[in-house]
């Protein structure tokens, strides 16, 4: 997924959109009177970030929805009316100050609603959440590995029904290192192990918290059927959280109780059901010649044939008085037809099944493949199955089988005991092997047990050190990416210097763990800040932007003075930024939160580059920085900005200080 800043002006597909619809109040409030809501459940849609994505996704489900301004009275936003409220994609960015913000979704939810949280730009701005103080993660500018089947079902919910494997083909950008006490991980990504969806209470209510962008991938491309399917169910579910929903396979009887409310002020003589599939689509309908008095309600006893298709289903009810339509469509109750898709085939028979469908398909790794592969490594992590993992190991190490496919065996060899462990060193070590092959193996050991943690860390570090071929040195570091080791922190600043530049780049990724920022962290790091500020000078503007990146991400204030100086001699060389150098140094700068980061933003304004211009003024806005506005003012009244986005950018900008003042 693109970095916020470079994403394209036009969202969702329409009429350019302002960047003040980014980093302000979007959109005014629709938020009808009561007496004006003809279709009851609408979903609620926070009108900031990529808010006509989510409409536009929401609107594809064939469900109503209202976009909510950040300026809406909270306490008029009822659960009743409205269950759901969705934070799309980008939808808390700026929005860390705003208290009546906060306080909104903290007394939404703590009165029954769901608020379900999209990917955003950085793991920070999920605080102002309920229980948001005790979340933590990367967002996805400070993840950016937009992968899809990158993640698998941790604890099933009613929200995966949809879904034929325990693999997700879900856009994923992110992932959350801390939460709160009671949440319940829902899914965890492949690559660390990390939560990339949870659930937990507050009050009477729920959030889930997501870094799946799926709104945006609908309009700029990437959604997939599964995913929208899982999308549909989210939307099922929300319908009503205060209780469960039966579960059904395939072609089972089903018999339960369905409640039709008459809430007018006549009576009803006959109840009409209509049943409808996951995608919204009309199944059946179901006359009762059951008569309800006003203000009375009915209990139906549903009777029904479960459908063979996954997934949640609705049940809505109208009422009739002679025929005629007394009460509109209104929802009742819904059902789940789910397999639940685990432990249904054995390893053996899948591992069997990849072999045979690799030799009907020419040997190409097909879909059906790699969904095998993934469901095969959810096993090795999830339940430790040592077993298969060997089984795997004695495939990888078979010559007779083609090489492509044992590398796709190894691919689900995952969480390795200290067997495993053992199994694979043999491969890495083994120079007579294919060099693919070792490299998969070291990435194999990227979430070792517990029995072996410390002896797989001590076996990377080495490996990095002493390695001459780039490929493995490479891999090792990848290892190291989601892991706040600090003992492998001076091997990988021994190789910022290495001759490959994709070492040097991953070496500076892995050193930019977030947890890095602590003071502590730092004391204990010395060399850490000023290696990075080392490579500022680097001939290949690759390190240099990688190295931007790394010292903002830890909040390096003192590379700000360095900032400000390349600011300026870039400036002084040429205006317009070839490399991107100067420019992200600027957004870099905006997600610092030193008052030295914000004076430089200050000066940026007057500089000779319209994006210059644009970039720090959208960061000052965000920190609400007053200081900026008169010289903001200065500049608009100028007539050397012909860049229209950036004039757009520093006249909202303008509005919103002012706004604030």
């Amino acid at each position: 997924m693109p970095a916020y800043s470079d994403l394209p002006d036009t969202v969702g597909g329409g009429e350019p959109v302002d960047e003040s619809e980014i980093i302000a109040d979007e959109p005014e409030a629709v938020y009808p009177p009561p007496e004006e809501i003809v279709i009851k459940d609408p979903v609620a849609v926070l009108g900031r970030g990529y808010y006509d994505c989510m409409a536009a996704l929401v609107n594809r489900i064939k469900e109503p929805f209202h976009l909510i301004s950040t300026d809406s009275d909270f306490e008029m936003l009822s659960e009743k009316e409205f269950p759901i409220l969705i934070i799309p994609t980008g939808g808390l960015y700026g929005m860390s100050g705003n208290e009546r913000l906060r306080e909104g979704l903290a007394d939404y939810v703590s009165r029954g609603g769901l608020i379900v949280v999209m990917s955003q730009h950085l793991g920070e701005e999920y605080k102002i959440l309920p229980k948001g103080d005790e979340i933590e993660g990367w967002g996805w500018a400070q993840d950016m590995h937009c992968h899809a089947s990158s993640s698998f079902v941790e604890e099933y919910h009613h929200i995966f029904a949809g879904q034929l494997s325990s693999t997700l083909n879900v856009a994923l950008d992110g992932f959350f290192t801390k939460l709160p006490a009671d949440a319940v991980t829902l899914a965890r990504r492949f690559a660390n192990s990390q939560p990339v969806m949870a659930a937990y209470s507050y009050g009477q209510g729920k959030v889930l918290v997501t870094t799946a962008y799926s709104d945006y991938a609908l309009v700029y491309g990437g959604l997939g059927t599964s995913e929208l399917k899982f999308f549909q169910d989210i939307l099922t579910w929300a319908k009503d959280i205060s209780w469960d929903i039966s579960e059904y396979d395939g072609g089972e009887n089903m018999s339960f109780p369905v409640t039709a409310e008459n809430n007018t002020a006549y009576a009803a003589d006959m109840v009409k059901l209509l049943v409808y599939s996951p995608s919204r689509t009309l199944l059946d309908t179901i006359e009762y010649s059951t008569p309800v008095a006003a203000g009375e309600t009915a209990e139906l006893n549903f009777e029904y044939t479960a459908p063979a298709l996954k997934g949640l289903y609705i049940i809505n009810y109208e009422l009739y008085s002679s025929s005629s339509l007394l009460k509109e469509e209104a929802f009742a109750e819904r059902f789940s037809v789910t397999g639940k898709y685990t432990g249904q085939t054995s390893s053996s028979e899948i591992i069997h099944e990849i072999k045979k469908e690799y030799i009907l398909n020419n040997s190409k790794p097909t879909g059906k493949i790699m969904m095998m592969v993934k469901e095969l490594s959810v096993r090795c992590y999830s339940k430790r199955d040592s077993e298969l993992a060997n089984e795997l190991i004695k495939n990888v190490l078979d010559t007779k089988i083609d090489l492509e496919l044992r590398l796709i065996l190894l691919q689900a060899v995952s969480m390795p005991d200290r067997e495993i462990f053992v199994e694979l060193c043999k491969i890495i070590s083994d120079t007579a092997q294919p060099l693919k092959l070792r490299r998969y193996a070291i990435l194999s050991l990227n979430k070792p047990q517990k029995d072996c943690f410390e002896e797989v860390l001590q076996f990377l570090m080495w490996l990095i050190k002493t390695s001459e071929e780039a490929e493995l040195v490479n891999a090792g570091i990848w290892c190291f990416f989601d892991k706040d080791y600090s003992p492998v922190v001076d091997v990988l600043i021994d190789k910022l210097y290495a001759s490959d530049a994709i070492t040097r780049i991953r070496a500076i990724t892995a050193l930019a763990h977030p947890n890095r920022k602590r003071p502590s962290e730092m004391e204990r790091e010395p060399e850490l800040i000023p290696s990075l500020i080392s490579l500022l000078t680097d001939g290949e503007p690759l390190i240099v932007k990688a190295a931007i990146q790394a010292l903002s991400n830890l909040n390096a204030s003192s590379a700000v003075p360095k900032f400000s100086e390349m600011l300026l001699e870039e400036q002084k060389c040429n205006s317009i930024d070839n490399n991107g150098v100067r420019w992200t140094i600027v957004r870099a700068l905006g997600n610092m939160t030193d008052s030295a980061s914000e004076k430089v933003l200050i000066s940026a304004v007057d500089d000779p580059d319209d994006l210059i211009v644009a970039h720090a003024t959208k960061s000052l806005v965000k920190r609400n920085c007053k200081r900026a506005l008169p010289l903001l003012e200065k500049r608009y009244k100028k007539t050397d900005v012909k860049n229209d986005y950036s004039r757009n950018m520093i006249r909202n900008g303008i509005t919103k200080l002012e706004k604030q003042k």
